[in-house]
């Protein structure tokens, strides 16, 4: 090979310095920092709106049981017995109309459903419900059925959380039917099982679990409501209710 001026060849003339290197990599991570948050929030976003599909079916099989069930909604959950409740009826109940029809809370699965929510912290929930021998954890998928002013379970003692009509919900576009349910944080502990498959008026979770993060995409969470329409509402706006009513956007009649 031909040598160049100070004995070097022409490739070695070209070739990047050990400096010239390090610059580049460095521009490049700090290139990569920059994106980085713009594409996590990008994919926050996409998993919002694909969280806002799921819930906009679940709307669409509330008011179709409906149809079916001579006007009466779905119920949150099964009564087992004693004070054993298996938060997961409303999924059972409305299955025919999104997913593979199930009569079974035992051996429902909500993987590759519109009933899990692509950013439910699943993983904890799974270990939390694992930890105290939950007979399906996959049951879970981070949705909630308005148990406290839709109905908990048939032929419960007090009238109140027995199973409603559409016809009592008198401001549909402002009653909550279905949203995200409570993520779990790791102080919750056994507590937080309660919470899946229930969406919980203010009232029912106030003061009761002081650490909870309560909001799941960002600064709020998905509200599927009675006229089967779906908005995202913030934790503040939620909490905070109307007209002097704490539980304003899950009562059926105002």
């Amino acid at each position: 090979m031909r040598k160049l001026r100070n004995g070097l060849t022409g490739a070695e003339l070209n070739a990047f310095t050990l400096i010239e290197l390090l610059v580049v990599i460095a521009i490049i991570a700090i290139l990569a920092a920059m994106l980085l948050p713009a594409l996590a929030a990008a994919k926050a976003k996409a998993k919002t709106i694909a969280c806002v599909s799921n819930e906009k079916q679940i709307a669409v099989g509330y008011l179709m049981y409906a149809d079916d069930n001579n006007g009466f909604l779905p119920i949150a959950a099964l009564n087992v017995g004693g004070t054993v409740a298996l938060p997961t009826e409303w999924e059972v109940e409305i299955s025919p109309y999104l997913a593979k029809a199930t009569t079974n809370n035992y051996t429902i699965s909500t993987v590759g459903t519109v009933f899990k929510c692509p950013s439910a912290n699943l993983n904890l929930l799974y270990k939390l419900a694992a930890g105290a021998n939950d007979t399906n954890v996959l049951a879970f998928g981070g949705y909630g059925h308005n148990y406290p002013y839709l109905g908990y379970t048939e032929n419960y003692f007090q009238v109140k959380y027995r199973r409603q009509r559409l016809s009592a919900v008198m401001k549909p576009s402002v009653t909550i039917f279905n949203s995200d349910a409570l993520d779990p944080t790791p102080g919750d502990g056994g507590q937080t099982l309660e919470f899946f498959g229930y969406s919980y008026a203010i009232s029912q979770i106030s003061g009761h679990l002081p650490d909870h993060t309560y909001t799941r995409h960002g600064t709020g969470d998905n509200y599927a409501w009675g006229d089967g329409h779906v908005s995202f509402m913030s934790w503040e706006q939620a909490s905070a209710g109307q007209n002097g009513q704490q539980d304003w956007y899950w009562m059926i009649t105002k």
